[in-house]
């Protein structure tokens, strides 16, 4: 197939792939290690890594339904209050410690915490399912209000 481009099509560079503009046929060649999932916000508090957060940099929690629509993502690493960190929205995340059970989603549970149990009370939102023990696919599902 033909691409168009400001580039030469017939030398891409090593390491970069073609991607679309948008804009016709014309695409760009980046760089195919290039990481997109993520999104960076302001730790409002000092945080954990390997939890749910919201926009505002804190913890998003399943029982408090303020922060239902803040969320973020899972953020990989601690943080201290008014530094930037990455929130992940998708993708494999890999972390020696996690042992989840195959076949079981991933949900967000109290203070950004990730669990296979689902809570009662609060809000249900699925964070992804296990891809092996220590191995998330991670891809943030719409929430759901848990009427009591």
């Amino acid at each position: 197939k033909r691409i168009a481009t400001n580039d030469n099509p017939l030398t891409v560079p090593e390491g970069k792939v073609p991607v679309t503009t948008g804009v016709g046929l014309l695409t760009v060649f980046k760089d195919y290690k290039a990481d997109t999932n993520y999104i960076n916000i302001i730790a409002s508090i000092p945080l954990g890594g390997h939890r749910i957060v919201t926009v505002d940099g804190y913890y998003a929690d399943c029982l408090i339904q303020d922060t239902m629509y803040k969320v973020a993502g899972l953020i990989l690493s601690s943080a201290a209050s008014g530094t930037s960190v990455s929130a992940y929205t998708q993708g494999e995340i890999q972390e020696v410690t996690w042992n989840w059970e195959i076949g079981k989603p991933i949900f967000l549970g109290i203070n950004g915490l990730l669990t296979q149990e689902l809570n009662t009370t609060g809000y249900i939102l699925k964070i992804g399912i296990p891809k092996k023990s220590d191995t998330i696919l991670l891809d943030i599902s719409q929430q759901i209000i848990i009427q009591t």
